[in-house]
């Protein structure tokens, strides 16, 4: 799980850093969920601000994207 906290530290900074005017949504490696598919920061972003969504939808709807790590998942949308 840890390995996953790492590759999405990149995906973490490029959604928190969207609110500073720059915009990264590509990386030099492909993150991919726990079965191999790739996730997209536009899907993780879909997902965050959506207003209609619960703190806990979020978060299932995160892993339901594929991100297994909960303290990542738990930075990602803020609670």
């Amino acid at each position: 799980m840890r390995a996953h906290a790492k590759l999405l530290s990149p995906l973490i900074a490029a959604v928190v850093g969207t609110s500073c005017g720059t915009q990264i949504t590509t990386f030099p490696a492909q993150i991919r969920s726990s079965n191999g598919s790739p996730i997209y920061l536009e899907e993780v972003r879909a997902i965050v601000d959506d207003a209609a969504l619960s703190l806990e939808e979020q978060r299932q709807a995160l892993r339901d994207l594929g991100l297994e790590d909960e303290e990542l998942i738990a930075a990602i949308v803020g609670g």
